[in-house]
């Protein structure tokens, strides 16, 4: 299934739910390749210690794409630090 930003958005709202709650946002579109480009960004308020590891935030992004139907190739994420 080829999906837009809408089907993305829907797809991770629990998650961004999640995130927000601490202080963060995530911002995700689907890219070449069918990969998801993802990245947490960070509020003025954000919990530094509260982000889990990339690799369990990847397996998360992509259970949450896939069981809504989405294929994802590839996830590119990007954390608060990375910059």
């Amino acid at each position: 299934m080829s999906a837009d930003t809408t089907a993305i958005d829907t797809a991770l709202a629990p998650l961004r739910q999640q995130l927000q709650a601490d202080g963060y946002d995530l911002v995700a579109a689907l890219g070449s390749d069918d990969r998801l480009e993802a990245e947490v960004v960070a509020g003025p308020e954000a919990c530094a210690e509260c982000l889990i590891p990339k690799d369990l935030m990847t397996a998360m992004l992509t259970d949450q794409v896939t069981g809504a139907g989405i294929t994802v190739g590839d996830v590119a994420l990007t954390y608060p630090a990375d910059h």
